[in-house]
């Protein structure tokens, strides 16, 4: 989409389609997120009849998909068996991620700057923020500026935003972490993050007073920016024949 709406000339939301294609992709997000010194967890690609090179605890997961689609938390060496028969069969390239014990925790961006920390707890029952605790579970406890000791919050922003310039994105974004006691540990940047009533950028937003309208008309305002400047950079058609 972003490829057409460059094509058509259309100013847009979000990251151009490079930036929005590497951060779509896991293990490039997490090779580039490494080379700027981010933390993030040792993980491997997973093809069909491969070994897996990490020991459990670990994540499967599509490489390239978001939501918590078809992921799978393994404790075991059966587990992972078991995980790997059923996915590959309808996703074939998965990753293997290893498993950090934790708090979630997520960082919107809006512009270039960093939106207040979110801890995410799901309940009791369930294992993690799959699909049904973002969309569908009206228990899951988002915690706005969560009891994190400051130096933890101000590395999980500089992460961020480091990850967010790396990827080369633009307008807004969502990153996420798990902490532990070793620090912060960078998952993934997400560079359509969602608007319901459940998400997360629309929720850090209202913390620093911009209610959904607001919010939309700061992000049409980037778009058209952006679109100026890119205009304003094109060779003319006059130049471009000389």
């Amino acid at each position: 989409m972003q490829e057409v709406l460059e094509e058509t000339g259309v100013a847009y939301v979000g990251s151009r389609p490079g930036a929005a294609r590497w951060a779509m992709d896991k293990l490039v997000t997490k090779s580039l997120a490494a080379a700027a010194g981010v933390p993030t967890p040792a993980a491997r690609p997973l093809m069909p009849g491969d070994a897996c090179a990490l020991a459990p605890p670990l994540v499967l997961k599509p490489v390239d998909d978001g939501s918590s689609v078809d992921m799978r938390i393994c404790r075991t060496g059966e587990e992972v068996a078991v995980a790997r028969d059923e996915l590959h069969s309808k996703r074939g390239r998965l990753m293997a991620e290893c498993y950090i014990a934790g708090r979630e925790l997520t960082v919107g961006i809006l512009g270039d700057a960093a939106l207040p920390l979110i801890e995410i707890v799901p309940a009791d029952a369930v294992e993690f923020y799959d699909y049904e605790a973002k969309y569908e579970r009206d228990d899951t406890a988002y915690i706005v500026n969560p009891d994190v000791p400051a130096v933890i919050g101000q590395r999980c922003c500089e992460y961020a935003v480091s990850v967010f310039r790396r990827l080369g994105c633009r307008h807004l974004a969502r990153v996420d972490f798990m902490l532990d006691d070793a620090g912060p540990w960078l998952l993934e940047i997400n560079t359509m993050p969602g608007f319901t009533a459940h998400s997360l950028v629309p929720m850090a937003a209202r913390a620093i007073g911009l209610d959904l309208p607001a919010l939309c008309g700061r992000l049409v305002a980037l778009a058209c920016r952006s679109r100026v400047r890119t205009v304003h950079s094109a060779p003319s058609a006059q130049g471009s024949r000389a």
